[in-house]
């Protein structure tokens, strides 16, 4: 089979199993629409359209052309990367088939293939992906055993501090496994055509750690070490909801027996580096501002800040949801060479963060002393006045933030990781700690507090830059 058959042949492969996700999308759409939305009388109809667009799913899927053509391309990719059908390796290595304009790797092909066969391949990588993040979390649970104030230390926490936090910080940190693996369970759910269960998974355990944060802390009096707990269980819930997935009988991930591997783990990663480095900045501005603000204030100024930091969780957590929410979508409108729909998405997610950011300013001023108070039980003036302010400046970066956050999503969907990373490693590394130093010495406090939009500022620039210039050839 030479080159140009092969390509043929994959092409034709791609045009059935975008039809047949189209026929897929619509059926989640509609059974969202059931669980939610629709009129009570529309049940009978709803129902009907839920059988059509079932029956035509299947009719492409279960076709004989579509099994020969998944048989030719699975052949491609056991000669490609030398897999055979198993999971185990093979000799042969040979260079992955490409398309013409150059866009599609051998991660193309594998998810084509994984979508026509309905399980396979994507059972080891999601069995190496769970067990990787078992093997990774090692380190932070000897951690959380035997040196939990000597992190505290190294993030800037002074003698007071990790007296303090070192109970949080064992706890929080023994239950790594299971926040490493909530992440691979939800993505995996999610992508397996169930999403509306990740979602309701996520909620379930924010709302668990918002509201046993309270209950541990004050009226079972377990303090700082029951804020953890509360924190530490959450993806235990959120993982316990999506394990529902596992019993469906849609459902076409499990695990299976086999040997780790780095590439499948380097493979999973590819699209997700953006991510992680945008999970890693939180640490790093973290430490950076504790080390500053302890130089400058104390410890009543990291207080400030972490009161700070529990509202601007919740608040990136908000943009977070609006760039996930519309990835899928931007990535489907790519895959059919719907640029223009691509862009449409990212003009209206840009829209919806600016909307989102004024609304939540508004009530972070109109506000700011009764959310303060909310963790100001020691009712400190010092405190207070420091996070007044520090929450009027650190807040308005949300303004660029949001579109940050949507840019790189988009720049991932579109299949432009390096330059999401990009603009996640300027917006969470680079610039925030580059204008931290510099306005902290200008401004004292008031420079750490406006670091972040000046940060976020600096990276719109630069993302509008990436998403203006045309994109890259391979």
């Amino acid at each position: 089979m030479n080159t140009e058959k092969k390509q043929s042949d994959y092409e034709e492969l791609m045009q059935y199993l975008e039809e047949a996700q189209a026929y897929e999308t619509a059926l989640i759409l509609f059974e969202w629409d059931e669980e939610t939305l629709a009129p009570e009388k529309a049940g009978s109809r709803t129902a009907r359209m839920q059988g059509v667009l079932s029956s035509s799913y299947q009719r492409i899927m279960m076709s004989d052309r579509v099994k020969e053509l998944v048989d030719k391309c699975l052949q491609e990719l056991t000669e490609t990367e030398g897999i055979a059908p198993d999971g185990t390796q093979n000799r042969a290595e040979k260079p992955a088939l490409e398309t013409p304009d150059g866009e599609l790797t051998e991660e193309g092909i594998r998810y084509a293939i994984l979508k026509a066969q309905g399980d396979g391949r994507c059972q080891h990588y999601f069995s190496n992906a769970v067990f990787c993040a078992c093997v990774l979390s090692i380190p932070f649970l000897l951690v959380g055993i035997f040196a939990p104030g000597g992190l505290l230390r190294l993030m800037g926490g002074d003698a007071q501090i990790v007296a303090l936090g070192t109970g949080y910080a064992r706890i929080f940190l023994m239950f790594t496994p299971f926040f490493m693996c909530n992440y691979i369970v939800s993505a995996f759910v999610r992508n397996d055509g169930d999403p509306s269960l990740a979602m309701v998974a996520t909620l379930s355990g924010s709302l668990f750690n918002v509201v046993f944060d309270y209950i541990f802390m004050f009226p079972m009096g377990l303090g700082l070490p029951g804020a953890a707990l509360a924190t530490a269980v959450s993806p235990v819930l959120s993982i316990a909801v999506c394990s529902r997935h596992f019993f469906k009988k849609e459902n076409n991930i499990a695990f299976v027996r086999q040997l780790p591997s780095a590439k499948l783990l380097g493979q999973s990663c590819q699209l997700g580096i953006s991510g992680f480095v945008g999970e890693m900045s939180s640490g790093v501005t973290t430490t950076v501002f504790n080390f500053l603000l302890l130089g400058l204030a104390g410890n009543v100024a990291v207080a400030a800040y972490g009161v700070i930091a529990n509202f601007a969780l919740v608040a990136t957590a908000i943009f977070n949801g609006v760039a996930q929410g519309a990835q899928p979508l931007v990535s489907e409108c790519y895959g059919k060479s719907d640029r223009a729909g691509a862009k449409k998405l990212l003009i209206l997610g840009s829209c919806t963060a600016l909307a989102l950011a004024a609304a939540l300013y508004a009530v972070v001023f109109g506000a700011t002393d009764p959310l303060v108070a909310v963790f100001n039980s020691e009712n400190s003036a010092q405190m207070a006045q420091f996070a007044h302010m520090g929450m009027r400046l650190y807040f308005a970066g949300y303004f660029f933030a949001g579109f940050n956050i949507a840019a790189a999503g988009y720049l991932s969907a579109t299949n432009r990781p390096a330059e999401a990373s990009v603009t996640s490693l300027c917006r969470g590394m680079v610039a925030i700690v580059a204008c931290s130093l510099v306005l902290s010495r200008l401004f004292g406090m008031n420079g750490v507090w406006a670091a972040f939009p000046a940060s976020e500022l600096l990276t719109a620039v630069l993302t509008l830059f990436l998403l203006l210039r045309p994109k890259p050839q391979p």
